[in-house]
């Protein structure tokens, strides 16, 4: 079998358009991305991220990366999550 013919394959459906921003922001990534890309976009460093949730900055970037496991508990992370997003002024 030839290799043009094993990566193509003209009869595969297209994938769909995306219809809602809940879609979009599905595809943005995890939440932890979607957070750095806006305090990125906001031109907010790690640390003044910190600060202003009074964390500390390994506990930000825990959150950016979605390392879960370093932080304390669901509660603790789910208040986290929503203190950085009013900070960056998302939808909590």
């Amino acid at each position: 079998m030839s290799e043009q013919s094993v990566f193509s394959n003209s009869s595969e459906p297209s994938l769909p358009a995306v219809n809602s921003s809940r879609e979009l922001l599905a595809d943005a990534g995890g939440v932890g991305q979607q957070l750095r890309s806006a305090r990125e976009a906001r031109n907010i460093t790690l640390a003044e991220a910190a600060q202003s949730l009074k964390l500390a900055p390994r506990q930000v970037a825990a959150i950016e990366s979605e390392d879960w496991a370093s932080l304390p508990g669901n509660t603790m992370i789910r208040g986290f999550v929503r203190n950085y997003a009013r900070v960056l002024n998302l939808d909590a």
